[in-house]
């Protein structure tokens, strides 16, 4: 039944002769459009530029945040519950990285200024997209991209 909900069958395999992980009707599609892409973009940069006013203004408004009497349970619980969906995002943008430098600035720059750095950083690699490209250019490494390419070209 779970191989006729998704599509799948014995003939059914990709490149390395295994069964897809995805269905065939959500793979990774044909990429964005042109104004699909620029909504994208949009929506990276109003959150990302509406989250940094918003720190900016509490520090201008309320001072530092490096208070003992914010410190309490919930705001520890908060803090550890944040950075370890950043260190899962670091790890995404440590294989996206090249350059033990850019991947240094990335950690440092998550580490300072959180879901600002994540929505700018996503918008950085947007801004390098064509209309058509789509997830699997936003998500992979280049140098894997190129990789798979040619392999599958010899096939």
């Amino acid at each position: 039944m779970a191989k006729q909900a998704y599509g799948t069958s014995s003939q059914r395999t990709d490149a390395d002769g295994e069964p897809p992980l995805l269905p065939a009707s959500a793979a990774w599609g044909d990429g964005w459009t042109a104004d699909t892409l620029s909504m994208v973009k949009g929506a990276f940069a109003v959150a990302g530029s509406v989250m940094f006013t918003w720190v900016v203004y509490t520090c201008w408004t309320d001072g530092t945040p490096f208070r003992k009497e914010l410190l309490t349970p919930w705001m520890v619980c908060t803090l550890w519950d944040f950075y370890t969906n950043q260190l899962i995002f670091y790890a995404w943008a440590y294989y996206k990285e090249d350059t033990p430098l850019a991947r240094a600035v990335v950690l440092l720059l998550m580490i300072g200024l959180g879901s600002v750095t994540t929505c700018f950083y996503i918008l950085y690699h947007l801004m390098k997209l064509s209309p058509g490209q789509g997830m699997k250019e936003l998500l992979l490494n280049p140098k894997h991209l190129a990789t798979k390419s040619r392999s599958e070209g010899d096939t």
